[in-house]
């Protein structure tokens, strides 16, 4: 009898035991700890904060794991062009960075291929590039300036500008008010801003009638140097930042800050409506040559992220290329990336903005091919050594 009891009595004191262990467990104060987080760092161009700043946020408290691993979404928003000379350096080490363009992640990674000898940012297999949104640069021109224009040009386009600009006797001499003054243009910083930076490839492939196989001898070019030289003399601002912050400058200042500007077609859609509320229609026009902005989501392979940080990031973009985020993404004025959403739909603003000019399909054959690094350098020298004397 003594026997069994203390048999019962071990059973018993085992029992409670293991309950009391898991109970240490799950709380995290006992001996066991909950394994730590997984954190990913994701730098991302600025424009997509809209997005995917919600999008973390619901990731996040969603407490998604892998291997027991809490993942947590750490943001950090930065223009392409900044981030992509402090990662070429070495002084930034993303997970994931997810830039404006293409072009700016391969620039990146042959300069990276030089000092590692192998691939970063990879086209291929498990860990490749995916495009998660896209977008391109348009032209903005209030609606009063924008009717006068059309009088005078067909077409607003980078040869139509480039006349508007020059002219000596500004808007009168095209048939506008002469309170207008001269014409106000405005793009981006290519020094600091993707947009602005792509604004130059797109006129150098106008200037030179191609859309593909650009050259840093294009940009040598005397005649193209001069064009591209009168057109950026003549611009009120170059703005900072995104074109969403251009956007935003254009609707808080009105037409005393800018007459015509080039800008993201989602920065466009998102501000449309405050456009109209505050100054009247602002009305948007689509160049003969379009530069994609393509938004890579691109994994940082290297030693600097372990195994289950990757495999963390490619969580995080299943979730971005999800039907909700995707949708969340279009009503923001960005191209879904996912090829089962549809741009255009009841909810989507490719539809309730049609009379705008708003365009959810373009002609074919107007896409340009992204220039190679040498390219960019090119423009960049240019823009800093002869169009800004």
């Amino acid at each position: 009898m003594r026997q069994r009891v203390v048999i019962f009595v071990i059973i018993i004191v085992l029992a409670l035991a293991v309950v009391g262990w898991q109970v240490l467990f799950r709380s995290g104060s006992g001996l066991l700890v909950r394994k730590p987080d997984i954190e990913i760092s994701v730098v991302h161009a600025s424009s997509l904060s809209t997005w995917l700043e919600p999008a973390a946020d619901q990731f996040n408290k969603a407490e998604n794991k892998i291997d027991g691993h809490k993942i947590r979404v750490r943001l950090i928003p930065m223009d392409g062009v900044e981030a992509m000379t402090k990662i070429g350096k070495g002084d930034l080490l993303p997970t994931v960075w997810i830039p404006e363009s293409t072009a700016l992640l391969y620039s990146t990674n042959d300069e990276l291929r030089t000092k590692t000898g192998r691939d970063v940012f990879l086209t291929s297999g498990e860990y490749q590039r995916r495009v998660l949104v896209s977008t391109f640069l348009v032209w903005v021109m209030w609606d009063d300036r924008a009717q006068v224009f059309l009088k005078k040009y067909p077409q607003v386009d980078w040869d139509t500008i480039y006349a508007l600009v020059t002219n000596q006797q500004g808007w009168p001499g095209v048939g506008g008010d002469p309170n207008w003054g001269y014409p106000k243009f405005t793009i981006a910083d290519p020094n600091s801003a993707t947009s602005g930076l792509v604004s130059l490839m797109q006129a150098t492939y106008f200037y030179n009638k191609k859309v593909r196989d650009l050259t840093p001898a294009d940009v040598l070019d005397p005649g193209y140097q001069q064009w591209m030289k009168d057109i950026l003399n003549t611009v009120v601002d170059f703005g900072t930042g995104s074109s969403a912050n251009i956007v935003n400058e254009i609707i808080l200042f009105g037409p005393s800050r800018t007459d015509a500007a080039l800008v993201e077609e989602s920065s466009y859609i998102q501000s449309i409506q405050h456009a109209q509320n505050r100054w009247g229609k602002l009305d948007i026009f689509y160049p003969s040559v379009v530069m994609w902005l393509d938004y890579p989501y691109a994994i940082y392979v290297s030693e600097n992220s372990t195994a289950l940080q990757k495999d963390a990031a490619l969580a995080f973009q299943k979730f971005l290329m999800s039907e909700t985020q995707q949708k969340a993404a279009l009503k923001l004025g960005f191209r879904p990336g996912n090829p089962d959403i549809a741009v255009t739909g009841p909810d989507s603003p490719f539809t309730q903005f049609q009379d705008s000019g708003i365009r959810a399909q373009l002609p074919r054959g107007t896409a340009a091919r992204l220039p190679d690094r040498s390219v960019s350098v090119a423009l960049q020298q240019f823009f800093n050594r002869v169009a800004r004397r």
